[in-house]
Formats: C-alpha cells, sequence, structure tokens
C-alpha cells in the first residue's frame, strides 16, 4: 500500500468498503469486471472467484508464449 495524502494505492479485498466521493483506477478485462458485479458472497462467490483465477493465470501464459514466439521470431530475422 501507498500511502500519500491525496491517495492510497491498495489491492482491494472482498471486504474492502468503496465510499462516495473516492476515484477508483482499476484494471481488468471487461468480462472480469463484469462478473464481479455479479458475484455472490460465500461459496458459490469464492468458487466465481477461484476460476477468474485460473482464467487470468492462462491468460498470461497465453500472453507469455506470445511474447516468447514474437521474440524467437525476431530473432530468426535479424539472423538473415
Amino acid at each position: 500500500m501507498v500511502n500519500h495524502p491525496l491517495r492510497n494505492v491498495d489491492v482491494q479485498t472482498g471486504d474492502s468498503k468503496i465510499y462516495e466521493g473516492v476515484t477508483l483506477i482499476v484494471y481488468a478485462r471487461e468480462n472480469t469486471l463484469k462478473n464481479i458485479n455479479t458475484r455472490r458472497k460465500g461459496g458459490m462467490g469464492d468458487i466465481s472467484h477461484e476460476e477468474q483465477i485460473r482464467e487470468q493465470k492462462s491468460h498470461l501464459q497465453r500472453q507469455e508464449q506470445e511474447v516468447e514466439q514474437y521474440e524467437r521470431e525476431k530473432k530468426q530475422k535479424k539472423g538473415r
């Protein structure tokens, strides 16, 4: 968490309260934000959260593979 007189940067949890007048900057894919809005508390919400974690890990893995492929192709072109 970063404390500053004008801002507070932190990772929020399910128990976090968001007060009127607070500005949030959220980085997420659109479907993730939509799911948060409808996610229930308790067991079903926990299951949904775990699914989102798996989806995010899968997304990051695919992204990493794409970067590696790009770097390989870049290296091959440079070697010609």
